[in-house]
């Protein structure tokens, strides 16, 4: 009676319990959920970082630079006014100074950040509403090299007064990307 009482009969079983339902698929689905939540707060916290601001800063920074090496380089070589020796390019600058081409002599200058240098031409226009372009090219024309350093790609002249003291000196520098020779300064 004792089985009887339990609710079970001889010789009766009870009936199985309903089969529980796969909580696998569940718990897959919050794992994948917390594994994307996690990557992207540490992608998020790596993008906002100060590293990776600074990262991102220095690649703007690098890309500007290689963009404005590649003009210069561009200007460097385009830039052909000037001589394939110091003397030359001295020659030519002469030679349109004393034809009055002022915009011309100014091209025999060093590119300032790739382009001309306004400096020189405003200073040789000058020169010439004061007629003072003839007293440049006599003391050019008089000017005898001094140094050349291959190493440093630069020649210096000098013009010398009748005791033989410098009076102007004149420094030329190589472009080396077009091969020629340019004024940096008189």
């Amino acid at each position: 009676m004792e089985n009887f009482e339990a609710g079970q009969s001889h010789g009766q079983e009870t009936a199985p319990e309903a089969p529980k339902k796969p909580r696998f698929w569940k718990f897959a689905a919050w794992f994948v959920g917390i594994v994307v939540i996690v990557l992207a707060a540490a992608s998020l916290a790596s993008y906002v970082s100060p590293e990776a601001r600074r990262d991102r800063e220095l690649q703007r920074n690098y890309l500007q630079y290689q963009k404005g090496m590649s003009e210069f380089e561009a200007a460097m070589r385009a830039d052909t006014y000037g001589g394939k020796t110091p003397q030359e390019t001295l020659d030519m600058f002469v030679d349109a100074l004393k034809k009055g081409d002022v915009e011309l002599a100014s091209k025999y200058f060093v590119l300032k950040n790739g382009i001309p240098d306004e400096n020189w031409r405003n200073a040789l226009e000058k020169a010439g509403k004061e007629n003072r372009l003839s007293v440049i090219t006599d003391d050019i024309g008089r000017a005898r090299q001094t140094s050349l350093s291959s190493e440093l790609k630069t020649a210096w002249f000098a013009v010398f007064s009748e005791k033989g003291e410098i009076v102007h000196e004149i420094l030329l520098k190589l472009n080396e990307v077009s091969g020629v020779w340019k004024i940096e300064s008189l």
